[in-house]
């Protein structure tokens, strides 16, 4: 399967130095899947996600953590969503390890619907990554994901290795890409995205 992702945009808004709530919206998508010598093509728009963020320690210390709850509307075009409301709680943690070195781990914990259709099911997600922050406002990032989806029809598990860079040409601007190279076979062998971000 191939997908195609265009678009995709998040809006934040700061509520005071430690709260931000933010909606996140792909207003275009395109799934290309082959299958038994035969391929098919489905488009249009994602899910919208809404979120909020608390930076509950808010402090200058090298130890960082946020709360991150957030649920999905089901606004996705039909085939390229399931059609369910989900949501979940996402804790960010990041540690300074000094000389421009971090180390974070982004445990994660989903309410989803279950492949039957009736009622949900957890799922579990974590990405622990290693960043240095380079001259000319460069960061570099490795990062392992594992996702473990406990579907009562079966749990599937899936693991990617990624590499991302940021840049921020200003202040107020920033440029990211990366690459995610699945590890086994319920995991895309490869994807490839761009961003841009800016504060307003």
């Amino acid at each position: 399967m191939r997908t195609l992702i265009a678009g995709a945009a998040i809006l934040k808004y700061g509520l005071g130095d430690t709260v931000d709530v933010e909606a996140g919206f792909t207003p275009y998508l395109e799934q290309h899947v082959h299958a038994g010598g035969s391929a098919a093509a489905i488009s249009g728009q994602g899910d919208l996600y809404l979120r909020a963020k608390w930076n509950f320690l808010d402090s200058d210390g090298p130890f960082a953590a946020v709360i991150e709850p957030f649920v999905k509307a089901a606004t996705a075009s039909r085939g390229l969503g399931d059609g369910a409301v989900e949501g979940g709680i996402v804790l960010p943690l990041s540690y300074d390890l000094g000389n421009n070195w971090s180390l974070a781990s982004t445990p994660e914990v989903d309410l989803l619907q279950n492949a039957s259709g009736a009622s949900r099911h957890a799922t579990a997600i974590d990405v622990i990554g290693l960043g240095r922050a380079l001259e000319n406002s460069i960061t570099l990032g490795a990062e392992v994901w594992t996702s473990q989806d406990f579907d009562p029809a079966g749990t599937t598990s899936q693991y990617s290795f990624d590499l991302d860079m940021a840049w921020q040409p200003t202040a107020n601007i920033q440029l990211d890409a990366g690459v995610n190279l699945g590890l086994n076979a319920n995991t895309p062998g490869t994807q490839i995205y761009f961003g841009f971000s800016q504060r307003v």
